[in-house]
């Protein structure tokens, strides 16, 4: 039994590693994009909160409350002609 806990517990570690470096890859693409295609700011969207509500399955009428961050983004234009929001 330990053992399976410990295997789950370095899988999950494992897969916050490689969600975490993919992240950082994207990240240092999109720096690179940006200069290569001369990019500018051209508007900002303010992060917000998305609350849901919703009944439970097969509960006896309990309901469940979500709440999601959104995170703000940014627009950017570039000279290919497309507008990317990042």
């Amino acid at each position: 039994m330990e053992k399976a806990v410990g295997l789950v517990i370095l899988s999950l570690i494992a897969v916050l590693v490689a969600l975490i470096y993919f992240e950082i890859q994207q990240e240092k693409e999109w720096e690179m994009f940006k200069v290569i295609h001369h990019c500018k700011i051209i508007s900002k969207i303010s992060g917000s909160v998305a609350i849901g509500v919703a009944p439970i399955i097969g509960g006896n009428g309990d309901v469940a409350i979500s709440i999601t961050p959104i995170p703000g983004k940014t627009g950017w234009q570039c000279d290919d002609g497309v507008t990317y929001f990042k």
